[in-house]
């Protein structure tokens, strides 16, 4: 059987925004990022722009969907948590359009 080999790729942005690192990793239909941000950093100021983007929705599911001429490009709901004395502590988070 043969099996198609999906390419990943991965970039990572130090200092996007004063107090806050990004790692966006991806292939060709789903894309993801994992923000850091900094104790006292704002993490509304987080933004971002895809270009050639027709429509932009987000799915029952809290996934973020954007449409482009021909394909589909999705990016799973944002999971927010914060470290709090070694533990992992989930935050209420959205993507806001």
């Amino acid at each position: 059987m043969a099996r198609r080999r999906t390419l990943l790729w991965t970039r990572e942005v130090c200092g996007i925004y004063p107090g806050v690192d990004v790692v966006f990793y991806g292939n060709q239909r789903h894309w993801n990022t994992t923000s850091y941000v900094a104790p006292g950093a704002d993490p509304k100021a987080i933004r971002l722009d895809v270009e050639g983007a027709r429509k932009l929705r987000v799915s029952a599911r809290g996934d973020v969907v954007w449409a482009f001429r021909a394909e589909k490009l999705t990016a799973p709901k944002p999971v927010v948590y914060q470290i709090v004395r070694g533990e992992r502590r989930e935050i209420a988070g959205r993507t806001p359009l």
